[in-house]
């Protein structure tokens, strides 16, 4: 009680300082009473707009930023105003960019935060005007530098205008003859119409073509069928039955004895199973026993159970299936062996050579090829993330439910760093290039919608977005982190 009485005084002798003209002795005053170990929010406050009205533009988003670290519900858009006008005069435009956004939610009627945000969209519009000459010219038969202007720009730190771009090249390919394109430009112009929200144009458009004829193109072409018609109110089970049966025939016949398992055996895994499919991030739930509940438990790049037990009240302890990526396997394959060595966990493997190395170097039996998934549009050949490639690929196996935990589809926060390999800082690729977050998200939120998933509270409200507001969240929570990375 003493040291608050102590306190209280502070705001106001700042005030009468500022008040009487003695402005220098009240910013000393401010700095050694922000230097304590706690401050009092009223406090801040005051610091802070002694900074705005001393016109020092760096103290000011500083001293503001902590009001609004502090006490995020007293924080007026008043209190905007003068943040975003410091981030703004200290050149810090990123933070501007991002607190624009958070306070366009916020106080959507506000006319300085609208006119601001008009002003930005131009900017944007500005920005990739300078391509869309080279984009309209060369359509879908220069797709390799169209993916070189999404990645330089993304890699910029601005996914805003990054997405804006693909929005320019997915109404270019709308629009351009289909005579004499390769099967690899026929699917991106079927998946510019989806990218754009026009499912039943993308299907109008793949169904009158012979994608049959287009060699190992067909099985993606099949798929983006298939996504198209879940979005367009088909029966997902239908849909996924057919894609079953085109991958694998009517009856799948089971493996000899003692030979690696074959699709029948899988098929007993899956079919008819409640599925938990639980990532690592920490959303601060803790759902273990839900997850454990399930009668298969599916995780990504397991290599210990320890890792498991660390975190068994948010994680659960079960791990029935795998899907491990490409790179981990191959930079951790001991690691992987070894626990096959010991426990009934079945491997899924992203890559055809992955599989064979694993039954021929340690004998592994029961591991399989995870099934085509659609891809992206833009960056060509570009997949989506791991959780969504693990939606599409149990679904074909006709389970009695799917539900995600511990997913948010980067929505408060960045890779686990189990996702990486060794723990080594993520590259470009694998956060947010080759494998667009924008369409994982629209997949994912899709696929829930569509109810061939049930997800936990975090992800069933991040999936509750829309296109834009998850776009903004990229740029206001990320664009710092991709900037430069390789």
């Amino acid at each position: 009680m003493e040291e608050t009485a102590k306190r209280k005084p502070a705001a106001a002798e700042l005030k009468a300082l500022r008040l009487a003209g003695r402005e220098d002795e009240a910013e000393l005053l401010a700095q050694d009473l922000l230097a304590a170990p706690s401050v009092r929010v009223s406090t801040l406050k005051e610091a802070a707009y002694l900074a705005f009205h001393r016109q020092d533009w760096t103290a000011t988003w500083q001293r503001y930023q902590r009001v609004l670290d502090l006490a995020p519900s007293e924080f007026s858009n008043k209190y905007h105003h003068r943040l975003y006008r410091g981030y703004c005069e200290a050149g810090e435009t990123d933070r501007a960019v991002r607190c624009l956004m958070d306070a366009i939610y916020l106080f959507p009627e506000d006319p300085v935060f609208k006119a601001e945000a008009q002003a930005r969209n131009a900017e944007i519009a500005a920005r990739i005007e300078h391509w869309t000459p080279t984009i309209a010219r060369t359509g879908p038969e220069n797709q390799l530098t169209q993916a070189l202007l999404f990645k330089q720009i993304f890699t910029r730190g601005d996914a805003i205008a990054a997405h804006r771009l693909k929005e320019v090249c997915a109404e270019t390919y709308r629009r351009w003859p289909v005579e004499g394109m390769h099967p690899s430009q026929q699917y991106q112009r079927a998946a510019a119409s989806m990218y754009l929200d026009h499912h039943g144009e993308a299907r109008d458009w793949l169904s009158n073509q012979n994608w049959m004829k287009w060699g190992k193109d067909r099985w993606v072409a099949a798929q983006l069928l298939g996504y198209c018609d879940i979005a367009l109110g088909v029966d997902p089970r239908h849909v996924f039955k057919r894609l079953f049966r085109l991958e694998h025939g009517e009856n799948p016949a089971s493996a000899e004895p003692d030979a690696p398992w074959g699709v029948a055996e899988f098929d007993k895994v899956f079919r008819g199973k409640s599925i938990a499919v639980v990532g690592p991030a920490n959303t601060g739930q803790t759902l273990a026993e839900e997850i454990d509940g399930f009668d298969v438990v599916v995780r990504t790049n397991v290599f210990s159970f320890d890792d498991l037990a660390r975190a068994k009240e948010r994680l659960g302890m079960r791990a029935d299936v795998s899907y491990y990526t490409s790179a981990t396997f191959q930079l951790r394959r001991q690691e992987f062996y070894d626990l096959l060595a010991s426990t009934p966990l079945i491997p899924v493997l992203r890559r055809g050579h992955n599989l064979r190395e694993a039954r021929a170097e340690a004998g592994v039996k029961n591991a399989r090829l995870s099934s085509p998934t659609p891809r992206n549009f833009l960056p060509i050949f570009g997949s989506m993330h791991a959780i969504q490639r693990i939606i599409w690929d149990l679904s074909k196996f006709g389970p009695s439910r799917i539900k995600l935990f511990n997913v948010n589809f980067y929505g408060g926060s960045m890779y686990d760093p189990s996702y990486t390999p060794r723990n080594a800082a993520p590259g470009r690729s694998s956060l947010g290039v080759s494998h667009d977050p924008l369409q994982g998200f629209m997949f994912a939120k899709m696929m829930l919608e569509k109810d061939v998933v049930e997800a936990d509270p975090v992800a069933t409200e991040v999936l509750g977005w829309s296109r834009w507001q998850y776009v903004d969240m990229l740029q206001r929570d990320f664009a710092d982190h991709w900037k430069g990375l390789k």
